[in-house]
């Protein structure tokens, strides 16, 4: 009986406690487990700036009277700029519309910021322009038609003609190749750090591309939701160049299909 009029006399305060401490537990969870998402997403990537640019392709496409020509950007690519942009505002970074900057418009001012290149050299100015200073041999695997379409007129001694198989090389010995069946879909990312530039606190630049649009949203996905799984394979490296292959129809990564080309291309 004792015990019981003792509960009944402070039932009021048990409850009282117990409230505040689910009421606490809540908003420390609420405050808590989002702190935690954007300090690993942005020890995943290395973002130290507080901004952040997406750099987008530009095609130059002629309108239905023939003569009037605008500048257009795939589908895909703007699927894989929003993925961007929700990494980037899981973040808690900052990013707004201005963001968003196409390829043709890009300055040397963008060492401020975390960069995210949509697109390869193939496809992207800013993307091409840092492969030529990090991969200067760098060179396609393309058809005929892609060679001559190619949107940025790359010029034609960084391709190699082949109707058989997709990829690039760094060099002209066997092992300095990545190559897949035409049919085959791949995807690449790249970082590369504050280390890597003359320019001292240079923001952190990602270049995501892949034979075709495909492989580019495949792998803005991947980063999107799996940046742990990224983390853990290259975990306090300065810089990486990492391939995925994608799983036909799904336009997913086959995280099993892991291939390091970092220390080759980086050599």
């Amino acid at each position: 009986m004792k015990y019981i009029e003792f509960f009944d006399q402070y039932s009021f305060a048990f409850s009282l406690g117990y409230t505040i401490i689910v009421a606490i537990t809540g908003f420390l969870v609420g405050r808590l487990i989002p702190a935690i998402k954007k300090h690993m997403i942005r020890k995943s990537l290395s973002l130290r700036r507080k901004e952040c640019k997406i750099i987008l392709p530009a095609y130059d496409k002629k309108l239905h009277n023939i003569y009037d020509i605008i500048s257009m950007c795939p589908i895909e690519d703007i699927k894989a700029a929003s993925n961007i942009i929700d990494l980037i505002h899981a973040t808690g970074l900052y990013s707004h519309q201005q963001s968003i900057i196409y390829e043709r418009t890009y300055s040397d001012s963008f060492e401020n910021y975390n960069i995210f290149c949509i697109g390869g050299s193939l496809a992207n100015k800013y993307s091409y322009d840092l492969f030529q200073q990090f991969f200067p041999k760098f060179k396609i695997y393309a058809n005929e038609e892609k060679v001559k379409t190619n949107p940025n007129k790359i010029p034609s001694n960084h391709f190699i003609i082949s109707d058989e198989v997709r990829g690039f090389c760094w060099g002209d010995s066997t092992d300095e190749k990545f190559l897949v069946n035409s049919d085959e879909r791949y995807a690449i990312i790249i970082k590369l750090s504050n280390n890597d530039f003359h320019i001292k606190n240079h923001g952190t630049v990602h270049i995501l591309f892949g034979n075709g649009v495909e492989g580019t949203l495949a792998i803005s996905k991947y980063l999107l939701h799996d940046y742990r799984d990224l983390y853990k394979r290259v975990k306090g490296r300065q810089h990486y160049f990492i391939a995925f292959k994608i799983k036909r129809g799904t336009g997913i990564i086959d995280p099993n299909s892991f291939i390091d080309l970092t220390d080759k291309m980086f050599s």
